[in-house]
Parts: structure tokens; sequence; C-alpha cells
């Protein structure tokens, strides 16, 4: 949220656990240490094996089957996202002023964007850490799904990118700058100019000490996809790798 300590803190952190940029509680089920998912507060579970075993269990969508039930108990599908994991990161946000567009000069008015992006610091990183910047689908766009489930939360729970890799991951939100069009019209787009613009200026708060800038990599689905193409088509000479999943 400010410059960035060494440990990735500063003296007003706030942790994405405490943030409310997208809001986190605890999964209702007593035995349960996993974040419940948004928007199903209603009960608030973190999967529908956890509400099927508290009575309820059509909470979140549909039933838990034993086909979709992993090992541990959870839906395979659970973003198994503990407190203690959120609150080891932290939110990026970015504002700036953007002159409104169709005006005569002279009646200009500035229009403030505010965007946000998640970071994941690595857990035992020992210099300068490669970086993946993520970007969603569209249906993460304006909330419609929950940001921390079946998308960024599959990244943390890799662990060779938890604990090598810092992960940045901008929400896309239609105020942000960071989309092109409007999600109501279904014809919004990632920015590449102003997603690098985001990006670049993260990894300058992060600093030479906490990221690789030889080691820059893109990965998206769907939506994200297309946007991580447009930013190899625009920006790939100072990208490592880049990772479209389902998109063009």
């Amino acid at each position: 949220p400010t410059e960035a300590g060494g440990d990735g803190s500063s003296t007003d952190f706030i942790s994405a656990w405490d943030s409310g940029i997208v809001e986190c509680k605890p999964c209702a089920s007593p035995s349960c240490r996993f974040r419940a998912q948004a928007p199903s507060w209603r009960h608030q579970y973190c999967c529908n094996a956890c509400a099927g075993a508290c009575g309820n269990g059509s909470d979140i969508q549909g039933q838990a089957d034993d086909a979709s039930v992993a090992t541990d108990g959870h839906q395979v599908d659970c973003s198994r996202l503990e407190a203690e994991t959120l609150r080891s990161c932290w939110w990026e946000e970015w504002r700036r002023k953007k002159p409104t567009m169709g005006r005569e000069e002279e009646e200009q008015q500035e229009v403030l964007e505010e965007a946000a992006c998640l970071v994941v610091p690595p857990l035992e990183a020992s210099g300068p850490a490669p970086v993946v910047l993520y970007l969603t689908g569209h249906g993460h766009v304006d909330g419609r799904q929950d940001f921390l489930s079946g998308g960024v939360d599959l990244l943390m729970r890799n662990d060779t990118l938890r604990r090598e890799f810092t992960i940045l991951a901008p929400r896309p939100m239609s105020g942000s700058g960071l989309l092109r069009g409007t999600a109501h019209e279904g014809s919004c787009s990632w920015d590449e100019v102003a997603v690098w613009e985001f990006f670049t200026e993260v990894l300058r708060r992060l600093g030479p000490a906490r990221v690789d800038p030889a080691r820059l990599y893109v990965t998206g689905i769907s939506l994200g996809a297309a946007g991580a193409w447009h930013l190899a088509l625009r920006f790939g000479s100072m990208l490592a790798a880049v990772v479209p999943i389902s998109g063009r």
C-alpha cells in the first residue's frame, strides 16, 4: 500500500486478509482453517464439502459428491487459502487522474482511476525473485466471481511458485483503467499498456532486491490469456515467457 520494507511490510501495511479490497472471512465449519468463498456469505463456507458437513450442502453451488472431494475432505476446486497465507500478502493500489474523453479541451475534467494488484511474496526467496503476472478471466470482472477462487489461488497452491516466485494479480474492475470497454456490454479486454504501466510500477515499489527484472513471466486464462498475448506482442522483449491458457 505504501513503500514496502525488506519483508514486504511498511508502517501502515495492511494484509490482504484485513484490507477489505476483497473481503476475507473464515469458513464457518469449526474444523476448517480456510477462507470462506465469496460472495456466498450467507453460510460462509470454503466449499460445499464443508457446507455439507455442517448440514448446508447446497450453500455455494450444487452438491458435493464423492468424485469432487479430495483426500483432505475438501472439494477439488476449493481455494484452500488460509488466513496465515493471506496475511503475508498485500494489495498495491494505483491511482491516476485521466482526462475525460470527448469534451472540448477547456471543459475537460479529470477522473480518478483506481486499480489494485494482489502481491503474493515468495516463501523462500534468498535474493531477487522471478515474477509471475496473472490476468484473470472475464468471470472475475467487477467482482462477479470471487477473485480469490478459481484463478490466482491455483498459482498460490503450486509449491514451486509459492516458494520461489512473486505472484502479482491485478483486480479487473471497470473503473481501474486496466480494462478497455465495459463488462456490461460484454466487450471488455485487458488494456496491455495500462497493465504494463501498473505492473512496472509495482515492480519499482518492490525494488531490485526483491524482484528480478530478467525473469518476468505472464500468464492468464480466457480474457487473461488474450491480455497475455497482447502484452507479449507489445512488450515481449522484456518478458522471459508468456503462457496464455484458453484464449487468443
